[in-house]
This record gives C-alpha cells, structure tokens and sequence, in this order.
C-alpha cells in the first residue's frame, strides 16, 4: 500500500494503554501492489486491499479509506470495492459511495486544487468486518521523469499480516535499494524488464508513545529508487526551478525599491525575507501533495499568495535580483530528523532558503519568525541544498531558542483576593508560536482568553492582556497581564497557601505535569529550554507569615533546576529557574533517565506552602 495510503488511515490512541491491552483499530490484513513502471518512469499500479476493523474505534475513523493523487499526473479507477462480514456476506460500495474530493489545503486558492482524493465509503460497517477493495493508479507523468521512487515505512502500531509489493521496472532504469525488516528483491529479469518482489509482515505491535519522532526514523522500511543518493533529486529539483525563478523586471523593480540605498548583505536580505513572509500569504500544500514545481515568480507576486515551494522560488528571485546567490533546502517540517540512504518522495514535504554568503537559513512560509531565527520544525533537520548539489544541516536546537521569562507581581488583599500584574518575555524561535497563538485569538472576548489561561493552573478571576505587536518580527516579544484573582486560600489566617501563579505563562508547572512514562520504546522529540519566573507578593500589613518553602536546587545531567524563596517584612520573593540543555530535539528511550528522579521532585517544590497567621 503507497505511503500516502497508510497515512491517511493512521489514528490517534490512548498512551494510557499497557502493551497488554492495547489493541490497534484496524489490521492491515492483505496489501498487493503492483508496479509496472515504464522507462520514463510513468507507472500503472494496481494495488488489492482488505482492512480488518477491529475496534469501534476502527469503524467510526477507518471505514472510509481515502486513495490521494494528483490529478494533473495520475487518475484512479476502482475496480472492485465490498464490505465482508464474518459470515461471508459481501455489501458491494454503491457507486454513490465512492467519491471524489479536493484537498481540504487548496480551499482559497483556486491553483493548487491538482491534489484529490478518491473516498470509498464502505457500508453496513461493525466491529470484524472487512473492508476489500482493489483500484488502479495510472501515472502518465511523473513529477521526476524517467526516474521512479517508492517509498514504503511500515508502523510498528499496526499489525501486517500479508504485505507483498510487486515493481516491474523498465530494465534501462539503475535500482538502488535500502530495506530494514523488509524481505525479498530481484526474482526475475525478462521481457526488458526487472521484476522484483518485497514482502512484510507484522504480528507484534507497540503503542504510540508520547512525542514520538516520526515512523520514518525507526520503523521498518522499504526505499526503492533510481536516483543514487539524495544529492541527486536535488539536482532533478533545481532544473525544475530554474525556468521558474528567472529575473524579471517586475522582480527586479520590487527589489530595488525594497532595498533602495540599502548596501549591507545581510540588511538586504533580511528586508527581502520580511517582504514575503508579511505579503505572500502561505497556503500550506505540502510538496507531496501540491508536486513538485513551483508557479512563475511573476504569478506569485500578483496572486501574493504560495505554497514553500512558491515561496522559496519568489524569495530566490529577489535576492538573485540584488546579486545575493541562495538554494532551496527540502527538508522534513515535521519530527523526522533522518535521510534514507536513497532519495525518495519522503520525508521531504517542506522547502526553505539557504543564504551561502550568510550561512542562514530562512522559512518565509513562518509569517511570525524573526529573520535569523527557523521555526521550530525546521531545526536539526538534515537538508537537500538543492543548487548547490550537496546535503546541509539545519541549526540545531539550542535552550535559547525556547527561552521564557515571567515576572509576577501580587498584592494580596484584606479579603484574600490578588491584585496582580505580570510580564512575559519570549526569545528564540519559540516566539514565533506565541506571536502566532496570539493572532489567533485576537477576535476572542478576552474574559473567554483569561479564563482560558487561569483554569489551566486551577485559578478563577478577571484581567486582560497587552501584547507588543506580533507581526513585527524585528523587536522582542512579549505579554503584559493585569488581573485580579478570586481567593486561593482564607484571609486572616491561621493558613497556608501556594503560591499562586497569577496570570502567565506557567510552563515549570506544565512541565511538572510531564510525568514520564514507565519505559520508552521509540525516540522521542524534547525541545531544550530555559524557563524562568519570579515573583514578588506583598500580604496584608497585618499577616505574619511564620513560615516560607525551603530552596530547591537539582543539577543532574541535562536538566538544572533551582528555586528560591525570600522573606523581607509582608514580602515574599519567589524565583524558580529551569534549563534542560539536550543537545537538539531527538531524546533516545535509555536517555533522559534523570527526568525521572526529577518530576517528583518538581512537584513537591509547587506544592510547598507557605504559612500565616
């Protein structure tokens, strides 16, 4: 079964479950697919399917398998399509049952609407049933010509009973092949072609695990290519866009006015990345789905509007107008954080610029990320430098680049009711995420934000908030809050309070709620960071508080975490400081051992009270 098949029917489990009682929705009983593949790598694919429901789960998310394509290289038919009960009844899929739709991601932009998808609704669906269809891809152009690739990963959260993928391949075309825990190869040559057959099967599963990085870094697989190495589809790339990033003088013009009287390199540049992260609105078609070339440079500046690969080609122009060379850099914008040893159409679904002279990588596509900083999904990421006919790296991910600081102030009252203000700071690429939360909720009543925020740390009360603009990525971002909180503990005493976390970010008591699963199987993403807050709280003149929490400090390998607590008169002076500094996002299941011994620790610190009378 394709990759972009399996996605598709992939769900979301309870990491609650024990191996013991974990139960996937549906088992991939039976996959045939077949490849005939010419020597200009067209195609035709004929691929026979039966998915087990298992679950109730599997009958309300499964029972509608969706068969995606583009619909400017490829057509499907489908052949035959039932519904198969345990007593052998079949409920043939009426025909309006099967139906076609556009890619949810091309709504509002009328030039990317090639992606479709083929849903076959599959009826009278239970618990044990099922779902046997058989269809029939026909590429009659390929986004790479004369080359072929499949790539086929295998999630250890499903069962495969009878996985078989059949490639008949034009025998002019050079195989490069890379499995793990896959079966099979070369079994015949005949008829000008090479027939090659690949087995999998999988009867032991494991449950999802929280912040697991994606299938493609650990799970079985089968890359089938017939580029060499991944240097080479950059290559294929990069002749694509070159008929499409040619100077114009509409582009030229822009970029002149843009940097008028600019001289500075890396000025220029960053003018230029602003320019078409604030007015090229992104509609977010991933490379898979949307192909693989973009749209005239010329076509973009009128639209003002792209997907990364329009972005990144519109952003080239303008900057090859100023003389400044730059490359495309495919790249995974999700949590893969590997390359195959072959290049395929996976796990690159993202594109962004390269600036050599800077050495810096730009993502226009992240309207809210300051110039000389990436978003978080593109850091340590292995890269395709697609003009420059090599492979790169993306930065990888420092604690500053997750660095968040909150400064509380409370004046508790007669009654126990706080008067409080707070500002919060935010530095790195973490910024971005927050500039981007706050946008959206700009048109929410912002009673309905502060209740958000304080039901999160158990608190009820009024405020507002205040926030430096989050479009303009070039000065600091931050968060002012005023609020008054309802009572969290009795005035007058006798007695005893925690400390209240007023309106702010809060994220050392998110972090304590982290607690860590027993034992890890997969790795697992972990953004370094730095988290600090302080806080001032003034009691009533006439509490005497007789006794405050002690000082905490932990420092054990990647995690340092210290605590303060200070008396002077009525006032109490808080500090709380934690920094987890792995080195990058990618944590090993026999790694972070100590973020165990910590939480426990975490937690009682935030439950430490200090008491009044």
């Amino acid at each position: 079964m394709p990759l972009k098949i399996l996605l598709s029917l992939i769900l979301t489990f309870g990491y609650s479950l024990s191996f013991a009682e974990y139960k996937p929705a549906i088992t991939l009983e039976k996959t045939v697919d077949t490849y005939n593949v010419n020597k200009n790598g067209t195609y035709v694919l004929r691929s026979e399917n039966v998915i087990l429901i298992e679950t109730e789960n599997g009958v309300t998310r499964d029972a509608a398998p969706d068969i995606e394509y583009n619909s400017t290289f490829e057509t499907v038919k489908i052949l035959s399509a039932y519904t198969l009960q345990t007593d052998g009844k079949k409920t043939p899929v009426p025909k309006e049952g099967i139906k076609t739709t556009d890619d949810p991601l091309s709504e509002g932009a009328p030039m990317f609407s090639d992606s479709k998808h083929r849903v076959i609704i599959f009826p009278n669906v239970k618990v044990g049933s099922r779902l046997c269809y058989t269809y029939v891809l026909t590429a009659h152009d390929v986004a790479f010509r004369n080359n072929f690739v499949l790539p086929s990963f295998f999630s250890p959260h499903y069962k495969y009973t009878n996985q078989i993928m059949n490639i008949n391949i034009s025998e002019t075309l050079p195989v490069y092949i890379d499995k793990r825990g896959v079966e099979g190869g070369l079994i015949k040559k005949s008829n000008n072609q090479n027939q090659y057959q690949f087995t999998y099967s999988q009867t032991k599963v494991t449950p999802p695990e929280p912040g697991e990085v994606e299938e493609y870094d650990y799970s079985p697989y089968l890359v089938f290519s017939t580029f060499p190495d991944q240097v080479s589809i950059g290559k294929d790339y990069q002749l694509k866009l070159a008929g499409k990033v040619k100077l114009t003088p509409e582009i030229k013009q822009l970029a002149d006015q843009l940097t008028d009287k600019i001289t500075d390199q890396r000025e220029q540049v960053r003018i230029l990345y602003n320019w078409v992260k604030n007015n090229i609105r992104y509609v977010a078609v991933y490379m898979g789905n949307g192909g693989f070339v973009p749209h005239n440079v010329n076509s973009i500046l009128h639209n003002r509007y792209g997907d990364c690969k329009d972005h990144a080609a519109i952003l080239e122009a303008l900057l090859n107008a100023k003389g400044i060379p730059s490359s495309g850099a495919l790249v995974n914008a999700g949590e893969a954080f590997t390359l195959p040893k072959f290049a395929v159409t996976a796990p690159q679904n993202h594109i962004i610029t390269y600036v050599p002279s800077l050495d810096m990588y730009l993502d226009s596509t992240s309207k809210y990320t300051s110039f000389g900083n990436l978003p978080i999904s593109d850091l340590d990421k292995p890269v395709i430098l697609t003009a420059l006919n090599k492979l790169g790296h993306t930065p990888k991910m420092r604690k500053e680049d997750y660095e968040i600081n909150s400064e509380i102030k409370m004046k508790i009252n007669a009654d126990g009711s706080i008067d409080g203000f707070s500002r919060n700071y935010f530095k790195g690429s973490v910024a971005s995420s927050y500039r981007s939360s706050r946008v959206a909720h700009a048109e929410e009543d912002p009673q309905t934000t502060i209740n958000r925020i304080l039901q999160s740390t158990g608190q009820t009360g009024t405020g507002e908030l205040k926030a430096t603009d989050p479009f303009d990525t070039d000065k600091p971002y931050s968060v002012d809050a005023k609020f008054k909180l309802d009572p969290v503990s009795n005035f007058p005493g006798p007695a005893a309070m925690k400390i209240p976390m007023g309106v702010s970010v809060n994220l050392i008591l998110d972090e304590s709620q982290n607690k860590p699963i027993a034992k890890r199987f997969i790795p697992y993403v972990w953004y370094p960071n730095i988290y600090r807050e302080s806080y001032v709280i003034e009691f009533p003149e006439k509490t005497r508080i007789t006794r405050v929490p002690e000082n905490m400090s932990f420092h054990k390998a990647d995690i340092q975490y210290d605590s303060t607590y200070r008396l002077e008169r009525n006032k109490l002076y808080v500090t709380r400081t934690l920094i987890e500094d792995h080195k990058g996002e990618v944590v090993q299941p026999d790694e972070k051992t100590s973020f165990k011994e910590f939480i426990p620790l975490l937690q009682k610190d935030l439950r430490s009270q200090v008491f009044y009378e």
